[in-house]
């Protein structure tokens, strides 16, 4: 009995004195990992460097193409005349320039920008056929969207 007694002691006493190990990584920018540091922290410690965690990524940045782009949208689509531009509030401040290209022509027309997510855009002068919306935009992951104009 006494055996077991000490035996449970002396696993105990190594449960309460063992620290733990904490991994410790800097990342680049870009985010890859740069320096893993090893060492030893108690349970507090641990828990706090864990906790101050912070990621300062924007998150737009982080969607891929198609979500993107599906957050964009020209409307009536075909048209005869005006055609409005819509894009989500979020991207707002990511658009530099917009443009208008003509296949049939490659005509190259710049769209003036106005405040808010929408604009107008009047094709009614403009010869029937496919033409192509550029949004341009300082973005990570994608740097332009396009859509589809048909103008009948």
């Amino acid at each position: 009995m006494k055996r077991k007694l000490f035996f449970m002691l002396i696993l105990l006493l190594g449960f309460v004195s063992h620290s733990q190990t904490v991994l410790d990584f800097t990342y680049d920018p870009s985010g890859n990992q740069m320096l893993r540091k090893e060492g030893t922290a108690s349970r507090s410690v641990q828990t706090a460097v864990s906790d101050s965690i912070s990621y300062n990524k924007d998150p737009l940045n982080e969607l891929t193409a198609e979500v993107i782009e599906n957050h964009f949208t020209v409307s009536p689509n075909p048209t005869t005349g005006a055609a409005t531009l819509r894009w989500d509030p979020m991207f707002s401040e990511q658009i530099i320039n917009i443009e208008l290209i003509s296949l049939i022509t490659s005509e190259k027309t710049p769209i003036k920008r106005t405040r808010g997510n929408s604009l107008s855009i009047d094709l009614s002068g403009k010869v029937t056929g496919l033409y192509v919306v550029t949004f341009y935009l300082n973005n990570e992951t994608v740097n332009k969207v396009q859509k589809k104009i048909i103008k009948l």
